[in-house]
Formats: C-alpha cells, structure tokens, sequence
C-alpha cells in the first residue's frame, strides 16, 4: 500500500458513499481505492489488485464497483471492466 494512499484523496462524494460501511472497512477500503487511483497511470494491474481487493470487501458500495470497472479498463480486462460498470450503474442512482 502507497504511503500517500490516503481517503483525502477521494472525492467527497465517494468518501460520503463509503460511510454506509462500518468505520474501519470504510478506511481501509478507502485506502485500497486511493491506491488505485495513484496507480492506475504507471502500474494499472497493481491498481487493479487494489480495487479488486477494495471489491472483495465492500462489493455493494456503488461507487467501489465503479472504481473496479474503470481500474479493470485501464488494465485492458475488458470483460472484467464491462461486468463492474454495469453492476455499479444498477447500484447507483441517476439516469439510467
């Protein structure tokens, strides 16, 4: 885990949606999306092990699935990338 992996480097919006978690797994599974946020450019299968394993843990938070979809997308695992997007659009809310 990146040292600067840190929740204040999620949008308020995500850190909002993870409070529906208990307080520890929201940290941690924060941590985890961060991660894959600082990653995705340079290593984006490390970045993809984070939101997969942040997926593992929290697989009903909307925006976790999102943050699997794209991560999956820039690892090239299309089918994967495809699955995770489709589940987070039916879990979040907005136009669909």
């Amino acid at each position: 885990m990146p040292e600067e992996a840190d929740l204040s480097l999620l949008d308020p919006e995500i850190r909002a949606e993870l409070r529906s978690l208990p307080k520890g797994l929201a940290e941690i599974i924060g941590r985890h999306l961060a991660a894959a946020g600082l990653l995705i450019d340079e290593d984006p299968e490390l970045a993809l092990e984070h939101a997969r394993y942040a997926r593992s843990k929290a697989a009903r938070v909307g925006v976790v699935r999102e943050a699997a979809g794209l991560t999956a997308y820039f690892a090239d695992e299309w089918a994967e990338a495809l699955s995770e997007l489709r589940a987070a659009r039916r879990m979040m809310p907005g136009p669909g």
